[in-house]
């Protein structure tokens, strides 16, 4: 329960002893944990408190305070903080410890997460790109305590068990609510996390470390290959799937360097064709067009094929389709987002230019869908060429979609 004005459940934890401590003794048990930067502040605080509410308080330089411990604490977001009231309970402002309750409490079901969810599923098809900033993360704070929990409180890498060191690491980046899945976290110590976010470090679908050749020579090497502190519960493993994910989508060692995608995405509008080798299925030939649906929004191209598909028997079917392409300025990509009715709005790859090869300038994605994935490929080879190689995978799935586009 916080205190006055707020007078809202904040947190949760299993009761495990009530201690009588010196000053002293809890600074040296729980440092900062009390809610001060030092062992005189704790002090002063003491006294301050007892002056004005007690008659009978020695006045020392090392009191006593009486510490209620708690195990698994679970801290809630601001936006999560249960209302008393709305449970049905009334507390009285003088209740500074302990409530007891002789009957079902109403309180549990509002605070106690349901973590005994689904796999953890990569998810796809956001509207839009926007970069996500640490503090507007909603469940980051009960995202940590469950992660940290679950790992018994040890960095899975370096077996660090310094609570202020470590955090919770998202393995699939943080996109909103649903990524804060048990299988989608690692407890990392604070450097292992930087180092993880940034795929210098990496972890294989068997749980072991791969360590970046930037990191070879360094401290950090003696990690590599080492399999990780896995939870006790086989359910808060990290998800095999969302570790496939990112390591696709971690590129080569050009992967910082970004080509401009501003002019790759002007040189797009106009007319072209094009010709899709669907391999078995057969053949695509048709007519493209890149022009701004909407002229308030100059950054957004809309992408409309149409055409036949000739299949190997030598029948024929009409088709069309449409994607918006996006610039975005930060990171500096093009996004495009479906526009069937299915999945209308939503991400299908987020193009980075950052590799020059013999082909051309190439950005890479990677589209998980159900239990296939996607390997986007897009080669640009100039004003009036472009190539897009599409290799889908899968349990049923093994084949290369191959598209080739020339200016009308």
């Amino acid at each position: 329960m916080l205190k006055s004005p707020i007078r809202k459940v904040g947190g949760y934890g299993y009761f495990s002893g009530y201690l009588d401590r010196t000053v002293s003794s809890a600074w040296d048990t729980y440092g900062t944990q009390n809610g001060v930067h030092s062992k005189d502040a704790l002090a002063q605080r003491i006294k301050q408190y007892a002056r004005k509410n007690s008659k009978y308080f020695d006045q020392t330089d090392n009191p006593k305070i009486g510490c209620i411990e708690l195990d698994n604490v679970v801290l809630l977001d601001d936006d999560n903080f249960v209302d008393l009231e709305e449970c049905g309970h009334s507390f009285s402002r003088h209740i500074v410890k302990i409530k007891y309750f002789t009957e079902s409490d109403n309180i549990h079901p509002k605070i106690e997460s349901a973590y005994s969810t689904p796999s953890f599923v990569p998810i796809t098809g956001l509207p839009g790109f926007t970069k996500v900033n640490q503090k507007d993360r909603l469940g980051q704070a009960s995202f940590r305590e469950l992660i940290l929990k679950n790992y018994d409180y040890r960095c899975c890498i370096s077996g660090e068990r310094l609570p202020e060191l470590l955090e919770a690491a998202h393995i699939q980046p943080y996109i909103n609510e649903d990524s804060n899945h048990p299988q989608n976290g690692l407890c990392l110590r604070v450097d292992l996390h930087r180092l993880f976010d940034q795929r210098l470090i990496s972890v294989s679908e068997d749980y072991s470390v791969k360590i970046g050749p930037e990191l070879e020579g360094s401290s950090y090497a003696q990690f590599d290959k080492q399999k990780l502190f896995l939870p006790k519960d086989i359910w808060n493993w990290p998800s095999a799937t969302a570790l496939k994910l990112i390591t696709m989508n971690s590129l080569s060692d050009d992967s910082n360097r970004t080509i401009d995608a501003g002019r790759i995405f002007a040189a797009l509008a106009g007319n072209w064709t094009i010709v899709r080798d669907l391999g078995e299925a057969g053949q695509f030939t048709g007519d493209v067009t890149f022009h701004a649906a909407d002229p308030t929004q100059p950054n957004v191209l809309r992408y409309r094929e149409e055409g036949f598909l000739t299949r190997p028997d030598g029948k024929r079917f009409d088709g069309y389709r449409e994607y918006d392409f996006v610039l975005h300025e930060d990171p500096a990509a093009i996004e495009l987002l479906f526009r069937d009715p299915l999945s209308f709005g939503n991400r299908y790859v987020l193009l980075q230019f950052g590799e020059e090869g013999q082909e051309g300038i190439c950005a890479r994605d990677i589209h998980p869908c159900g239990d296939d994935f996607y390997h986007h490929c897009m080669i640009w080879n100039g004003p009036d060429h472009f190539e897009t190689k599409i290799k889908i995978t899968g349990p049923k799935k093994d084949h290369l979609l191959h598209s080739i586009y020339r200016r009308a």
